[in-house]
């Protein structure tokens, strides 16, 4: 019997401990996975190899978990996801029957990871604990919809086993194009083809003595926020920006009704800007902003508003 991709799911849920499985309590539509647990294996090179110079023997050098999944972004429901991508939220409010939660970045990762299950379609489930969220994109582009794409590193995962019932939000809206604004930076607003946000956790692996599965995976340099955005070339202002190294933020927005996102990339300063010489048409431009934090701000910051009262929810 062949199975299909019909009926996968991403759950998510907050472990206590990391490394201790719990139950998902977050559901999100896939729209891809290439999350896996891999099995390194390395053979024996001792110099006596035996019959046909082929080695004999061999061993497990690393027992890991490593891969992406991907889904539509959701005004309800991410709050779990952004609290583990940045490391640090509150909320306000209500005001009426809205709540105001912030994500910044943190300087720790949340004492427990994530549990992870992957639904395989119409075949089995597997499930991944101790997860760490690595990177964290958020892409939109003119006539589609936002999607999240996380990569993942993380422990271990158990044997496959059957699906669990994915209970997803009852109010769940998704980020489409026409709700997002115009992008802001030094003061003047741009319109945009595409969008994305990236922030790099700089996340590694710690393999030690005793096993063969990695300890909580920990930062190995300086965590990197970037955005890049594609337009249409209809001034200077980029191309000025990139060589006089101006430093401003860069905030864009979304909004359906009472629900909003607004993401604020501190100090950007243009790193890349291209102007595709190439067509009789209109001429596109790509440009790279990178975030800097300072005293006050830390490079990153997301607003959301929804009905929902924890910025875990």
């Amino acid at each position: 019997m062949a199975y299909s991709g019909f009926g996968s799911f991403v759950g998510f849920g907050a472990e206590s401990t990391w490394g201790t499985a719990v139950s998902r309590t977050k559901f999100f539509r896939l729209l891809s996975s290439s999350l896996r647990r891999n099995v390194s294996k390395v053979k024996r090179e001792t110099l006596y190899e035996g019959t046909g110079l082929v080695s004999r023997r061999s061993f497990v050098a690393q027992d890991d978990v490593g891969g992406s999944v991907s889904f539509e972004g959701t005004y309800e429901d991410m709050g779990l996801i952004l609290h583990h991508a940045m490391w640090s939220s509150s909320t306000t409010g209500p005001s009426g029957s809205d709540y105001t939660h912030t994500y910044i970045l943190g300087a720790s990762a949340p004492t427990g990871g994530l549990t992870i299950e992957i639904a395989q379609g119409t075949g089995s489930a597997v499930v991944y604990e101790g997860c760490r969220i690595a990177k964290i994109k958020m892409s939109v582009e003119a006539g589609g919809r936002c999607v999240v794409e996380l990569e993942i590193i993380g422990q271990t995962s158990g044997a496959p086993t059957s699906a669990g019932t994915p209970t997803f939000g009852t109010n769940e809206v998704e980020m489409e194009h026409h709700q997002f604004s115009q992008i802001t930076w030094n003061s003047v607003a741009y319109d945009l083809r595409t969008f994305s946000l990236e922030l790099d956790n700089k996340l590694d692996r710690r393999q030690v003595l005793g096993t063969k599965l990695t300890a909580d995976p920990k930062p190995s340099a300086l965590r990197d926020v970037s955005m890049m955005v594609s337009s249409d070339y209809e001034s200077d202002n980029w191309q000025n920006g990139l060589t006089a190294h101006t430093q401003a933020s860069a905030v864009i927005s979304a909004t359906a009704s009472a629900r909003s996102i607004t993401m604020t990339m501190h100090n950007a300063y243009i790193e890349s800007d291209e102007i595709g010489v190439n067509t009789h048409g209109v001429l596109p431009e790509s440009i790279k902003l990178v975030g800097q934090s300072d005293a006050t701000n830390r490079g990153l910051a997301v607003v959301v508003v929804n009905t929902q009262s924890t910025a875990t929810s």
